[in-house]
């Protein structure tokens, strides 16, 4: 699996997408490794993946499997650590407050490790692009998550927050520092 990865082989794609469904975390975590090494036709693959997944990640769906969801956070993770501004749309969309915490958790991390990586974040944000607009979306999404209902969320936005960097989330994070949770503030 590695070797596909490290070669940078785009026929071994396919192969790997399936590996993403193995009911083995270390096959996944493999796996995924492998699809971002691969580059760009790799993160789409796991774009696509994800976006398929999102849906059974909700907590109230009957379906959902706390241990399914535990075994694709390395993909999550991934993302945050080879993606680009491409991935943040997805990232968000694993915001949800109708989302299992410990993938919402993780997507907050993910889209700090991206944001961070932004060369001039406040430049980027205030520049008329559409990867300006998409970072300011972002930034913005993980600043809403101060008013979330999940005290772990929460804590895990104070982290993101402060991993972005960016000045725009000094007010947020002080609103935190009076969080009525103690584990939060």
């Amino acid at each position: 699996i590695s070797l596909a990865g490290h070669l940078q082989l785009e026929a071994a794609v396919p192969p790997l997408r399936h590996l993403l469904e193995h009911h083995d975390v270390s096959v996944i975590v493999k796996a995924t490794v492998a699809l971002s090494r691969i580059g760009d036709a790799g993160m789409r693959e796991l774009h696509l993946m994800l976006e398929r997944l999102l849906p059974s990640f909700q907590r109230d769906v009957a379906e959902y499997d706390e241990q399914f969801a535990s075994a694709r956070l390395p993909m999550i993770r991934v993302i945050g650590e080879k993606g680009s501004i491409r991935s943040l749309p997805l990232l968000m969309q694993a915001l949800d407050e109708s989302i299992a915490d410990e993938i919402r958790v993780e997507a907050a991390f993910a889209l700090a490790k991206i944001l961070s990586g932004v060369p001039n974040l406040a430049q980027a944000m205030d520049a008329q692009t559409e990867d300006g607009r998409v970072c300011a979306a972002a930034l913005q999404r993980l600043m809403a998550g101060v008013e979330d209902s999940s005290d772990a969320f929460r804590l895990s936005v104070a982290e993101a927050l402060g991993e972005t960097g960016a000045a725009a989330a000094y007010a947020p994070l002080l609103r935190l520092l009076q969080d009525a949770a103690p584990s939060v503030s």
